[in-house]
């Protein structure tokens, strides 16, 4: 993964205990140099609303990158989840791994429910 933005900082940010506050290093710089793309469509706007709600944010561009606004592995797996119980869809983690942004994950669930309703008219 290549950074999408270097700062120099004079310090770390610590938390009380003295280990490494991400929350704090990653807020601080996650909008600069960004330009917020809002929701298109209804389904990125579901996919913003949970994705807000998953990293605790208050906006969401659709071209965020789930890492760069603080996202890890458990996050993802809660965010996977909450998309699964919303849209009734399974996901294949493997296959949105790399494809973290809300852009990626709307256009993720359209072939996912084209996938479900092309089975299902072939089958009747």
């Amino acid at each position: 993964m290549i950074p999408t933005l270097f700062v120099i900082l004079d310090s770390l940010p610590l938390t009380p205990n003295g280990k490494l506050d991400r929350i704090s290093l990653t807020s601080k710089y996650q909008n600069v140099n960004r330009k917020a793309v809002s929701p298109r469509n209804n389904t990125e706007k579901e996919i913003a609303l949970i994705w807000k709600n998953v990293l605790n944010l208050t906006a969401a561009s659709i071209y965020d990158h789930f890492d760069d606004v603080g996202g890890d592995s458990l996050r993802q797996a809660y965010l996977f989840s909450k998309i699964e119980d919303r849209f009734q869809i399974k996901i294949n983690f493997h296959k949105l791994n790399k494809q973290l942004t809300i852009a990626d994950l709307a256009q993720y669930i359209y072939k996912v429910l084209e996938s479900t309703t092309t089975q299902l008219s072939t089958n009747n």
